[in-house]
């Protein structure tokens, strides 16, 4: 019994995608950042996208392409994390760490969110990523 679940559980897994698109807030960035970005990749799935057409004697035939696809990765930047370490010295290898660890996960993402054109402007150019969107209130 337990054979046959695995079996059903794998041809859904291989025929449908579990989300559309990961949306992770930052700050905190670590470790969230990366691990929904391990997960969007490891989620990448062969998807049967099926046409039908009518011809004139009515019968329908049907034309299989196969897409490949997986989730999307975007980042809400609210703020930088590694700015919540102010009472730390500017060489501070936590301080560090949590400062590059954003400029290398950000360019992974698929899309990114902003709140402020500041916010845009320091993550494009700190970044050399130019697909930050911008939302504002």
């Amino acid at each position: 019994r337990v054979p046959k679940i695995k079996r059903a559980a794998s041809k859904a897994n291989y025929t449908s995608l579990p989300v559309d698109c990961i949306l992770a807030q930052n700050p905190p960035s670590i470790p969230l950042l990366l691990i929904a970005y391990i997960y969007c990749i490891t989620q990448t799935r062969i998807v049967r996208i099926s046409s039908s057409t009518s011809s004139i004697s009515t019968s329908i035939t049907t034309k299989n392409k196969w897409k490949i696809c997986r989730p999307a990765f975007i980042i809400d930047w609210h703020n930088l994390g590694y700015t919540m370490f102010e009472e730390m010295t500017q060489n501070h290898p936590i301080k560090l760490f949590a400062k590059y660890y954003e400029k290398i996960i950000g360019p992974l993402a698929d899309g990114n969110l902003c709140v402020t054109h500041s916010m845009k402007q320091w993550l494009t150019t700190g970044t050399g990523k130019e697909n930050f969107g911008l939302s504002t209130n």
